[in-house]
């Protein structure tokens, strides 16, 4: 039984509306990821900048 072009139109806008929530989604994670990444780099930064200050006095 052959689709309807609407019916095949209509498929794949479905499947395209998936695709494009789950690259929202690994979006939203790779910021995420991205955030946490650099607030450790900060902190790793500031750390390795104030121990001479630290080992100073």
């Amino acid at each position: 039984m052959a689709k309807s072009k609407a019916e095949a139109d209509h498929q794949q806008a479905v499947e395209t509306k998936k695709l494009l929530a789950r690259a929202d989604a690994i979006t939203a994670q790779t910021n995420q990821a991205i955030d946490s990444l650099s607030s450790s780099w900060a902190i790793l930064v500031e750390d390795i900048v104030g121990l001479p200050k630290w080992v100073s006095g």
